[in-house]
């Protein structure tokens, strides 16, 4: 996202007072469109916490839709999000999940 730490600041600011903030062209529609139809896909463990073996590729994931849509781990992992959440939570967040990994040799 590379946001300068100014607007950063105005989002952390925004969210004290109100709660919630909307930032902007932060992405494009095509990936706001492809995490939409992401979330209404049946078959794909959406918003679980069983840990469900998925396949990608040659790799096995038992995790939730994060692996199946490179959109919505790097929305996830973007530095400027987590900076933003580091100041809630006073310490670097730490991205918790239940994956794990069968990967060939």
């Amino acid at each position: 996202m590379n946001l300068s730490k100014e607007k950063l600041d105005h989002c952390i600011v925004e969210i004290n007072k109100k709660g919630w903030t909307i930032i902007r062209n932060y992405t494009n529609s095509k990936i706001c469109k492809s995490l939409s139809n992401s979330l209404q896909i049946k078959q794909l463990p959406v918003n679980t916490n069983s840990a469900v073996p998925n396949m990608r590729g040659r790799y096995i994931f038992n995790s939730n839709v994060l692996p199946f849509y490179k959109e919505a781990f790097d929305i996830a992992t973007d530095i400027d999000l987590r900076y933003i959440v580091s100041k809630f939570t006073n310490d670097e967040p730490i991205l918790k999940s239940i994956r794990t990994y069968s990967l060939p040799k």
